[in-house]
């Protein structure tokens, strides 16, 4: 029996958190924007606020796609099958 309601919360849960670290981000660029970066080049403000959001989607991406090669293998489960009724 799958548990639909825990699944769900969970997924609820993720997609809140990650709407709410999105907008605290935006409020921390803002910020950073207006009050740091004049104090700051152009350069390092990128390298503070644009390193990190590269290496997160990198990661993310990455997780990603050894999801999709674990779901839909590149070999077909009938491969090398020994039984005369299955067509390679």
């Amino acid at each position: 029996m799958k548990s639909w309601p825990l699944i769900a919360l969970v997924l609820a849960v993720g997609l809140t958190g990650t709407v709410v670290a999105m907008d605290m981000h935006g409020v921390l660029v803002y910020i950073s924007y207006h009050l740091v970066l004049p104090f700051l080049s152009r350069w390092r403000f990128l390298a503070v606020h644009g390193l990190p959001a590269i290496y997160l989607s990198t990661v993310f991406l990455g997780l990603l796609t050894v999801v999709a090669l674990q779901r839909s293998p590149a070999v077909p489960s009938h491969y090398g099958s020994r039984d005369p009724r299955v067509t390679n």
